[in-house]
């Protein structure tokens, strides 16, 4: 498994964690409602306000592996910009090695 994998895996259960997380604790206010432990107007507010802390919690893991991704890839591969600059460099030096023989 290289560390491409190994970076979305972590992310994916990151993400499920999250959704699982969400789904207990509204499932939780739903039985304190149920029970009446609290108001349906209350908890139908902490209920939107779990939903909108999962979103956005899943937007920071989405956002965190997404430049994790970036960064492996900047230090996996080479930009054509560079490549462009490298091959012009060796073709300079196998210029100058043939000149030299």
């Amino acid at each position: 498994m290289d560390e491409f994998d190994k970076a979305r895996d972590l992310g994916l259960i990151g993400l499920g964690l999250l959704a699982v997380s969400t789904s207990k604790l509204v499932s939780k206010v739903d039985d304190m409602i149920a029970k009446n432990q609290v108001n349906k107007k209350e908890g139908e507010k902490m209920i939107k306000m779990l939903k909108q802390e999962g979103f956005d919690r899943r937007r920071e893991v989405e956002n965190l592996v997404k430049n994790e991704l970036k960064d492996f890839y900047k230090s996996v591969f080479v930009s054509k910009k560079d490549f462009e600059n490298i091959k012009k460099r060796l073709l300079k030096l196998e210029k100058n090695l043939k000149k030299k023989k």
